[in-house]
C-alpha cells in the first residue's frame, strides 16, 4: 500500500495519496513503513502548495538514467 501511495503522489494524486497513508496507518500500525508514512502524511498536510514528490532516480544514478533514456540506432530486421 505504501508504494501505491507513493505512486499516487507522483501522479499528483493527493487526496488520494492521503486516503491510503491515512488507511495504511489504520490498518498495519505495526508495520515498519509506518515512519515513512507518518512523514509522507505531515508533508501533505503541514502544505498549502502542491507537494513535490521526491525524484524517483537517488543522486548518483542520473549518468545510468540518462543512458538508459537514450534512443538507440540499431536496425531491426529489414525495416529499420
Amino acid at each position: 500500500m505504501f508504494w501505491i501511495g507513493k505512486s499516487l503522489l507522483h501522479l499528483k494524486l493527493f487526496d488520494d495519496a492521503k486516503t491510503i497513508f491515512r488507511d495504511m496507518k489504520r490498518d498495519f500500525a505495526s508495520s515498519p513503513l509506518i515512519k515513512y508514512v507518518d512523514k509522507e502524511l505531515e508533508r501533505l498536510e503541514k502544505t498549502d502548495e502542491l507537494p513535490v514528490p521526491t525524484p524517483a532516480i537517488a543522486k548518483g544514478e542520473e549518468k545510468y538514467a540518462s543512458q538508459t533514456d537514450q534512443p538507440r540506432n540499431r536496425q531491426i530486421g529489414r525495416f529499420a
